[in-house]
């Protein structure tokens, strides 16, 4: 945007008030924040795919039901934790 050769004080101070809001605009979005949104859906689906497995497992007949019920309980339990801090960090982070 091309800065006018005169320009009144009213003008310089709207100047410096649109520089402000771009800059807020634009460091709304940071990197820091888009990292941490991919992160945090990464886990999210990658958790309900793993959870989902063994229901595909059963649905095919290769497992059975107390099978399944198992293992969805097994990866509930080691993933849980991970997930929930991912998720937790994100959300935090995302409110203040």
């Amino acid at each position: 945007m091309p800065k006018p050769t005169k320009v009144n004080y009213l003008g310089k101070v709207d100047q410096k008030i649109l520089e402000t809001l771009n800059k807020k605009v634009k460091s709304k979005d940071s990197p820091h924040t888009s990292t941490q949104r991919f992160i945090a859906k990464t886990t999210a689906i990658g958790f309900f795919v793993l959870i989902s497995l063994p229901l595909v497992f059963l649905m095919f007949g290769r497992i059975n039901v107390n099978d399944a019920v198992e293992l969805i309980k097994t990866i509930a339990a080691v993933l849980g934790g991970i997930v929930g801090l991912v998720w937790g960090f994100y959300f935090y982070s995302e409110k203040s």
